[in-house]
């Protein structure tokens, strides 16, 4: 039974390891209302600049209202089977031949956010480090405090996910127990800024859209160092988070959104 329409659908790989997964995480986590989402049967957008009628077939299709017409059109995804690596190009094109202006690529074990830019020259793209939450827009990316922070009833994919990037990007860092060391770190550098961080004020583990990786690293390792002081019981001066600064800002993209310290412990 399809998540969205609630219509019975063919149990394909990438419905089960794609579609129906990521459709959770966007009512669930994000908050975006099943009446400006389709997904069975599926939305379709146009494949060529002459194709009028429109005959891609959109996994997810998001609207910007339950008046769900190609104008109001703002966030496509696109699903494949777990590790399947293919379809970025194609969902750009799409992207640029309609009305989104944010599109997602999702795996099961991966994720993309792509913003879509509109200049005097053309269509350019910009990865994002994370998706704005219904009612948000992308310049409230990175603008957390504890208030809106989500409490999430599945973390699996998100950590999967991280995981992967890991593993495939940053240097020296490819064997899973670096990966553990390093993951630790930064979720202690999460619950530390999610208990000691104002009602009111930004928190600190935060990736916003026009911050360089370099400005975002250093105040997380700059926060570490307030951790392993607090926690000198558990961590000592020798601990350190060695992720590249791009890997650092990823990790804190993917799990910015979520708080750790109300989500239940089964989940994490």
């Amino acid at each position: 039974v399809d998540f969205i329409s609630g219509k019975l659908i063919q149990s394909s790989p990438e419905e089960i390891e794609g579609t129906q997964p990521f459709s959770k995480i966007l009512v669930e986590d994000y908050g975006y209302p099943k009446d400006h989402i389709i997904t069975r049967p599926q939305f379709r957008t146009r494949k060529s600049p002459s194709d009028e009628r429109g005959t891609y077939p959109v996994d997810i299709a998001v609207f910007n209202s339950a008046n769900k017409i190609s104008s109001n059109l703002e966030i496509i995804v696109e699903c494949k089977r777990k590790d399947e690596k293919g379809g970025v190009k194609e969902l750009k094109k799409y992207l640029e031949l309609s009305s989104a202006k944010i599109g997602i690529w999702f795996n099961s074990t991966n994720s993309l956010f792509i913003q879509k830019i509109v200049t005097e020259e053309g269509v350019d793209f910009k990865e994002l480090p994370a998706l704005p939450k219904f009612g948000q827009g992308i310049e409230d990316i990175g603008k957390q405090t504890k208030a809106n922070l989500i409490i999430t009833h599945n973390l699996k994919a998100v950590f999967s996910s991280i995981r992967s990037y890991i593993a495939g990007n940053s240097a020296g860092t490819q064997r899973d127990e670096r990966i553990a060391s390093n993951m630790i770190n930064l979720i202690f550098v999460k619950i530390y800024d999610e208990r000691f961080t104002k009602s009111n004020e930004l928190l600190k583990f935060r990736a916003s859209i026009n911050e360089e990786p370099e400005v975002i690293a250093k105040r997380i390792k700059q926060v570490f160092e307030n951790v392993k002081e607090k926690y000198n019981d558990v961590l000592t001066s020798e601990d350190v988070i060695s992720l590249d600064d791009k890997s650092i800002a990823w990790v804190v993209g993917k799990l910015q959104d979520y708080s750790l310290t109300k989500t239940s412990r089964d989940v994490i």
